[in-house]
């Protein structure tokens, strides 16, 4: 029996942070691990609810506060102690050190570790650091295309924020919830579905129910009407592009369709790439009819997008959402 272990139930006690313990700081926050001495005015001129908690009036030589971070009646070393509840030592640190540290993080490091990221997106939104939820917002972002074009020319990364793409979607899609980040939600979803439906199971109790109900019925969903695509190409579609009436046809070859379904993915259902791989025997003029037809009606499910994963706002309303926060100004 070792008698020098730590009994497990044992309450761990907080300690300075090696680099946050500012020694002209003039209040202490204290986390489940870690004690941060930093100055009131810093937090205060970019976070409102800092400011407003440090605005309310004393108790015994104190602030109070009544939010899950509020102001105990209580000093750490003859300095106020605010006590983040709920939140991790760790991730209060990567907060504090991007409003401390201008080079902490940056919108164009697409190399930030995914923890930082998550982080400071939760934690800039429950203290409303405007500017740096507006940045990593607008960071997030450049890996969820909002319209078809942008998708179309987005090129899928192996890794996201030095992580395995999959595994980066999933974590962000359930981040971004927890954040009201309610702009990405539609193209986060849309990312998570395209990977194998056992993805989507192994990750049910990480996301919780609503975000993995919402999942399972979208992507149920957008292969249904992509699938409802593809089976018109053996048939409608190519009598609507005149395809059987041409005079140039010589004989059509229908062959391949099985590669383009039950997948939902976008990228499996373009035009030409349907008519390259699927279509044999059409003259040019009937493969461009082909190929714009198949793209209609690959846009018009496109357009639907939002609604697979129950939201009654269109594409256009999420992008304006998006722009409108990208477009905050910094400060409180």
């Amino acid at each position: 029996m070792d008698v020098d272990a730590e009994p497990e139930n044992a309450q761990k006690i907080p300690k300075p942070h090696d680099v946050l313990w500012l020694h002209d700081g003039n209040v202490v926050l204290a986390t489940d691990s870690l004690l941060f001495k930093v100055h009131n005015s810093v937090l205060s001129m970019q976070s409102s609810v800092f400011k407003d908690m440090f605005e309310l009036p004393t108790i015994d030589g104190a602030q109070a506060s009544t939010s899950g971070a509020g102001m105990a009646p209580e000093l750490y070393e003859g300095l106020p102690l605010v006590k983040l509840v709920g939140d991790k030592g760790e991730d209060v640190a990567h907060l504090l050190r991007a409003v401390y540290e201008r080079q902490y993080y940056s919108i164009d490091d697409d190399e930030t570790p995914l923890e930082i990221i998550i982080a400071l997106l939760l934690l800039s939104t429950k203290y409303d650091f405007k500017h740096i939820r507006r940045d990593v917002i607008a960071h997030v972002s450049k890996f969820y295309p909002m319209s078809l074009h942008e998708y179309d020319e987005f090129k899928e990364p192996e890794t996201m924020f030095g992580e395995h793409a999959i595994e980066s979607h999933f974590k962000l899609l359930k981040a971004l919830h927890a954040a009201d980040v309610d702009a990405l939600l539609p193209p986060a979803y849309l990312a998570c579905v395209e990977y194998v439906s056992d993805a989507l199971y192994e990750r049910a109790s990480f996301l919780g129910l609503e975000c993995f109900r919402n999942l399972v019925k979208g992507r149920f969903d957008l292969t249904y009407d992509l699938n409802d695509l593809m089976a018109t190409v053996s048939g409608d579609l190519l009598d609507q592009a005149g395809v059987y009436k041409c005079q140039k046809e010589q004989k059509i070859r229908i062959h391949g369709l099985n590669g383009h379904v039950d997948v939902p993915d976008f990228r499996q259902v373009e035009g030409s790439a349907v008519v390259e791989n699927c279509l044999d025997g059409l003259c040019a003029e009937c493969k461009e009819r082909v190929v714009e037809l198949i793209n209609e009606g690959r846009k018009q499910i496109w357009d639907k997008v939002p609604s697979y994963f129950v939201f009654k706002d269109d594409w256009d309303t999420f992008q304006a959402k998006l722009k409108s926060i990208i477009s905050t100004k910094r400060g409180v």
